[in-house]
């Protein structure tokens, strides 16, 4: 019976270390599970990034529609794109928009 007691403490730490490693490994807060965060947060820091410059890319549309700084021409334009209008004297050159991609 000594001789089992003897090799106890060495046997619980051995299943406590191998308990830890396991859970490291394959846990809530586990390496794999690290470094699916990290990717994720990479992808939404792009999300985040093209929403941050769409929403630039507006105000400064909204800023052009201000009613302070009205810009004619611009109106003019988004209205002649819209409606699919032009004047007797422009000259319309139509391009063909490429495929989107998915």
């Amino acid at each position: 019976m000594n001789k089992y007691k003897r090799h106890l403490p060495s046997v619980a730490f051995a299943l406590i270390i191998a308990y830890v490693g396991y859970q490291a490994l394959t846990g809530e807060k586990s390496i794999q599970n690290w470094l699916s965060y990290r990717e994720e947060a990479v992808q939404l820091q792009a999300r985040y990034d093209a929403l941050k410059s769409q929403r630039i890319t507006l105000q400064s549309r909204i800023a052009m529609l201000d009613s302070d700084s009205l810009d004619l021409d611009y109106l003019q334009e988004q209205v002649q794109n819209e409606l699919l209008l032009a004047d007797a004297r422009d000259v319309m050159i139509i391009l063909e928009s490429p495929p989107k991609q998915n």
